[in-house]
């Protein structure tokens, strides 16, 4: 009986050869550096740091393609914090490491916008009723100043709209009204 011999091993590598062009091979790696790519461009984007403005009277937060939008006239609350608000699952959005974007559950609020480092203490949390927003900058003394910032333009717009702030909210003391 002949004995059937299989190709040889120079033959199976120019086989092979023939089956994978360079040019499938290229279009098989695309989707895989793409993704790569796509990866990389989200991790540089949320390690950014947050930019925090105000804007035509509206308390403006952008980072990791996120933002968020809250007009001062219609803020109940600002305060500093240096242990921020106890925020845990994320909901919707970014974290890597210790940097937080998007919405997340916060202890004893429900969803709230984060958009922090939590390992930079010095945590703004502004309260409105359609929105919790905690936010710091790069350092805490810029999170600081834009409180102060901030909590002076909301005092000055509810004293335009008639509507005093809390005492436990005003900066400065109130005197009180003589009785006559």
């Amino acid at each position: 009986m002949p004995q059937v011999e299989g190709p040889k091993p120079h033959e199976r590598r120019r086989r092979y050869r023939e089956t994978f062009t360079r040019g499938q091979i290229a279009l098989t790696m695309m989707p895989v550096l793409g993704a790569f790519a796509v990866a990389a461009v989200i991790v540089v984007a949320g390690q950014r740091p947050v930019k925090i403005s105000i804007e035509d009277g509206d308390f403006v937060v952008f980072g990791a393609g996120y933002r968020v939008r809250v007009p001062i006239a219609e803020m109940t609350d600002v305060s500093l914090d240096d242990s921020g608000l106890g925020v845990g699952r994320k909901v919707k959005g970014y974290n890597f490491g210790s940097v937080l974007r998007g919405k997340f559950k916060c202890r004893g609020v429900g969803e709230c916008q984060v958009f922090a480092d939590v390992d930079k203490p010095s945590f703004l949390i502004v309260r409105s009723p359609g929105a919790t927003v905690m936010v710091n900058s790069e350092s805490p003394a810029e999170t600081r100043q834009f409180y102060r910032d901030l909590k002076s333009r909301l005092e000055e717009a509810h004293r335009d709209a008639g509507s005093p702030l809390p005492p436990e909210q005003r900066t400065e003391p109130q005197s009180p009204v003589p009785r006559g």
